[in-house]
């Protein structure tokens, strides 16, 4: 082998391994970043506030018969839950 052709192997090659570096350093910093904004107080309200927008929305619409039965049946199991003995 030419010496041009062992030079351009070379450099491929680091470049290969330092890209992956720096891809598997950057996907580990973006996921550190979502599990601390998944743990924050924030987080839990804005799910919270979600929620209770849904509940209330469900709460305004007219309902079939299948989707009362389906929704009672599921509030039923939830309460039951929450029960203290």
């Amino acid at each position: 082998m030419s010496n041009n052709i062992k030079k351009i192997i070379i450099f491929l090659l680091i470049s290969v391994f330092s890209l992956l570096i720096i891809i598997k350093y950057s996907v580990s910093m973006i996921k550190n970043e979502v599990l601390d904004i998944i743990k924050s107080p924030k987080f839990d309200t804005f799910v919270i506030n979600i929620f209770d927008q849904k509940l209330e929305k469900l709460a305004e619409s007219d309902l079939t018969e299948k989707q009362k039965l389906f929704y009672s049946s599921r509030f039923k199991k939830i309460i039951k839950k929450f029960e203290v003995d």
